[in-house]
């Protein structure tokens, strides 16, 4: 039982941390906002925030239709190829960006030539792109929770404060009617070990296979983007209270799965992964708000 809830809990543990440590990057070189841009807003306000969540939730919906029309009606090679260009993309503008940011922030000399810069960018990202969609194992599972973790510390800093603290929320009550009444319910959903394993084979990229379980990658995302907030609004408090707080969103957030897997989970199959587990992850962070 203790090495089958190591395995479970690897990828979100190893998201948090990468999440935690790009953000003390970030904070080390002052990058702690960078405006998202149209259509979102960047006023901190309640009505922002709320105008942001919607239009986050409704790419969110469409994203989730495109990729199950196309499996319904078997479409899959379009859909591999979509995934694949889609992947690659962004994973390329994230390597970019954080090379970027790390390259001045140790002034890497090397790097001050474009052609080698752009050289190990390009090399980085198709490694980890490669990796993903076409190793098993070990490999694949570092290579999407590395994507998945850039991912969730970008998102913890192109939106103002307000619509940060209003996303968990909104993401909560997604995931639960997406997962048990829409859409990603009928994507997980399999009659059968042989549909499992096809619609995790198709599913490559977007999820970690852990065990005899799989997680999504806006699940890692989240998680990550929760360790790297803690970051953020702990920084200006110490080195010792930022480690406290990521701990704690991680032993949180490792709870909220466990209670997942032995509660929900059994009842269907499958269970949305972020309603228990960032409810108890944010717990930290809330702390730390009030007392700053």
């Amino acid at each position: 039982m203790k090495h089958k809830w190591l395995l479970y809990l690897a990828a979100p543990l190893m998201a948090m941390m990468l999440g935690s440590a790009l953000a003390v990057g970030l904070v080390s070189v002052h990058v702690t906002y960078v405006p998202s841009g149209p259509p979102f807003k960047q006023s901190n306000t309640v009505q922002s925030g709320v105008y942001n969540i919607l239009i986050i939730v409704i790419l969110m919906v469409t994203m989730t239709a495109i990729i199950y029309a196309l499996i319904r009606y078997g479409k899959i090679k379009l859909f591999t190829a979509m995934k694949a260009t889609l992947i690659t993309i962004m994973v390329f503008s994230m390597v970019a960006f954080f090379t970027g940011v790390f390259s001045y922030l140790y002034d890497i000399p090397l790097f001050n030539n474009a052609y080698v810069l752009y050289a190990f960018i390009t090399a980085l990202s198709a490694l980890i792109v490669y990796c993903a969609l076409a190793r098993e194992g070990l490999c694949s599972t570092v290579s999407i929770t590395l994507y998945s973790a850039m991912a969730g510390t970008i998102l913890s800093i192109t939106f103002p404060p307000l619509t940060l603290l209003i996303l968990p929320i909104a993401l909560i009550i997604y995931d639960i009617v997406m997962v048990y009444k829409g859409l990603l319910g009928k994507l997980v959903s399999s009659s059968g070990e042989e549909e499992r394993r096809e619609k995790r084979n198709i599913l490559k990229g977007l999820m970690v296979d852990i065990g005899d379980l799989g997680l999504g990658v806006g699940d890692l995302v989240i998680y990550s983007m929760i360790a790297s907030l803690d970051v953020l609004v702990s920084s200006s408090l110490g080195p010792l209270v930022t480690a406290i707080t990521v701990l704690g969103s991680m032993a949180c957030v490792s709870s909220g799965l466990i209670i997942t897997i032995e509660v929900l989970l059994p009842k269907k199959g499958y269970a949305p992964a972020l309603p228990i587990p960032v409810a108890l992850g944010l717990i930290p962070f809330i702390i730390v708000i009030f007392l700053g």
